[in-house]
């Protein structure tokens, strides 16, 4: 039991008939978190408008650059981790230190990214479970 967060790329393979109806959009799991809280509220802040209720929400290359670049600020300048991907208490949410485990996520995080921002995906989808 705990936060589990997941990212989705989507490609969508469009099979236009005669009539123009029809499309396949394939959804594949691109990222994977436990607990990893700060990037959670990230995710929270950005994108779901401050809602915090499990559902699937979508996002774009654009915002994938947004959290790979933060990242890779905190990593420049752990110090100012609190201010610019701030940890997030929740019920089975894990730690709020900023430590070890934390770093660990920002450059898991990162490597995400990064991998997601080198293929041709049309659009990703977040959503998480606790």
């Amino acid at each position: 039991m705990g936060l589990d967060m997941y990212l989705y790329g989507v490609k969508a393979d469009y099979n236009v008939h005669s009539y123009n109806i029809g499309s396949v959009k394939t959804l594949i799991e691109v990222g994977y978190w436990r607990k990893a809280n700060q990037i959670h509220k990230w995710f929270v802040d950005n994108i779901q408008g401050g809602e915090d209720n499990c559902a699937m929400y979508c996002l774009d290359k654009n915002d994938l650059e947004k959290l790979q670049s933060i990242c890779e600020e905190v990593l420049k300048n752990p110090k100012k981790a609190h201010e610019l991907l701030p940890t997030e208490e929740g019920f089975f949410f894990g730690s709020q230190e900023y430590d070890e485990f934390y770093f660990y996520d920002i450059e898991e995080t990162i490597k995400i990214c990064k991998w997601c921002l080198e293929r041709d995906f049309d659009w990703f989808y977040y959503n998480s479970s606790w």
